[in-house]
């Protein structure tokens, strides 16, 4: 659980890897289907490389992640899913 926007929250969070030939395609957020408070909080979407999260200079949760993906690039998916330990406490 974390605390935001004056409450805590607890939740569950699923990542899946997509693969793809090009990171150039704009991701476009124009509020539909988020709620009051996902416009109010998220500033944007892209896709990032690998590469890209590794450098990248924005918070990124899990702050993990480059790790997690060029690992999984590298050796493939695992048998069971990872279960990630809280980060935001």
């Amino acid at each position: 659980s974390f605390p935001f926007d004056g409450r805590r929250w607890d939740q569950d969070e699923w990542y899946f890897l997509a693969r793809t030939t090009s990171t150039d395609a704009a991701v476009e957020l124009n509020g539909e289907g988020l709620t009051d408070l996902e416009r109010r909080s998220v500033a944007g979407a892209r896709w990032w490389s690998c590469p890209e999260l590794a450098g990248a200079h924005e918070t990124v949760y899990p702050t993990r992640l480059a790790e997690l993906l060029n690992r999984l690039l590298v050796e493939g998916p695992p048998s069971e899913p990872l279960v990630l330990d809280t980060e935001i406490v």
